[in-house]
């Protein structure tokens, strides 16, 4: 449903990162690219909950530790709408 939306936003520039956001250095690689940005949407997740019950080590380790990640190659690039 969400691509379906993004196409619709002829009048935005998109970003996509393709990666793995618990590798810093995959996010490092990103990050280098970036113009500054108005807004970042963050999507990267261990869903549904059953598959975080199953493997929650790795659900926290994508979930919480991505989201830092992000966040800290965002403040690494400068972006100062985080």
């Amino acid at each position: 449903m969400l691509g379906k939306h993004l196409r619709a936003c002829d009048d935005f520039d998109l970003y996509a990162f393709r990666g793995d956001v618990t590798r810093r250095e995959h996010l490092a690689a990103w990050q280098q690219t970036l113009p500054p940005l108005d807004a970042m949407l963050h999507l990267a997740a261990v869903v549904p909950v059953a598959r975080v019950n199953e493997a929650p080590d790795r659900a926290a380790e994508v979930n919480v530790g991505g989201t830092r990640n992000v966040i800290e190659a965002l403040h690494a690039a400068r972006q100062t709408k985080v």
